[in-house]
């Protein structure tokens, strides 16, 4: 539906789906994604707000002579550009405001504080093919942890990290990111599972999307990874993440042919190049 069609509060929502979504402006002019890279402008607020300014930049950046200005949900339409940067310095104190070009691709958003960000919003489709070639993308984590599982992200970082980066090759399929939690929070545990390998074509965390992810988790003996001593626990966990990959071997049809077994010979090598030799037997 066109925008000029909205009435107010769809008009907002369009606008805040559409920045959620968007990429903003690095100092350098290119686009990024990433909250701490983006370049906010002050343009101040009140008496020191600086109109001529704004209305110079909204005339560079949005090339219709309408916009969108969003101000809260029962103030949003389709305005004249000109008279723009007038109406953000009477409520920028109190309110955010948001402007948006009528196709809904360019963006601009100001805050209470006086300083504004410049974005695009990209139209991301629903699923996409992984490019031949490419490759896959390993996350493991163990994020979530209580009093008693606290010790374990340190002991096992520098072997997560440096699997993640060794395992960032090409194994064909269709799999663009395997992401494998390590759960260590007990009373978050059901019937002693962790939650399955589940394959989804887009996934919406943070921004942009990710595409084409295997995920799921692995449980701990909470009993046995409590009493070990330290330099027992690194052994235990890539034992425990090592025997969980058995499970991309059961789904690689599902996964478009993707080689689990070169994944998984690779992980045993990773493992003996930083001193930990786990092999099939062990």
């Amino acid at each position: 539906m066109p925008f000029s069609e909205l009435d107010s509060k769809q008009l907002y929502r369009a606008f805040h789906s559409r920045h959620s979504l968007a990429s903003f402006e690095r100092e350098d002019g290119s686009l990024t994604v990433e909250a701490g890279e983006v370049h906010w402008i002050y343009c101040g607020v009140e008496g020191d707000f600086q109109q001529p300014e704004v209305q110079a930049t909204l005339d560079a950046y949005f090339p219709g002579e309408r916009v969108c200005l969003c101000i809260s949900r029962g103030d949003c339409s389709l305005v004249d550009r000109s008279g723009v940067a007038q109406r953000i310095g009477e409520v920028l104190a109190k309110k955010e405001v948001g402007v948006m070009d009528e196709e809904g691709r360019r963006l601009m958003f100001f805050t209470k504080i006086g300083v504004y960000e410049r974005g695009v919003y990209v139209e991301y489709p629903k699923s996409r093919e992984r490019d031949v070639g490419s490759l896959l993308q390993v996350g493991l984590h163990g994020n979530m942890v209580d009093a008693t599982t606290g010790h374990v992200p340190d002991l096992v970082y520098d072997a997560f990290e440096e699997l993640e980066r060794s395992l960032s090759c090409d194994y064909g399929g269709s799999m663009e990111h395997l992401w494998i939690d390590l759960e260590l929070v007990e009373h978050h545990i059901k019937d002693g599972q962790g939650y399955p390998f589940r394959f989804q074509k887009r996934v919406s965390v943070g921004n942009p999307y990710y595409y084409n992810v295997g995920h799921y988790s692995v449980v701990p003996d909470f009993q046995t990874i409590r009493s070990m001593k330290h330099e027992q626990v690194y052994p235990y966990v890539l034992r425990l993440i090592y025997e969980s990959t058995e499970v991309l071997v059961k789904k690689a049809k599902r996964l478009g042919g993707f080689d689990a077994q070169a994944f998984r010979r690779d992980f045993l090598s990773v493992c003996e190049g930083i001193g930990y030799a786990l092999d099939e037997e062990d």
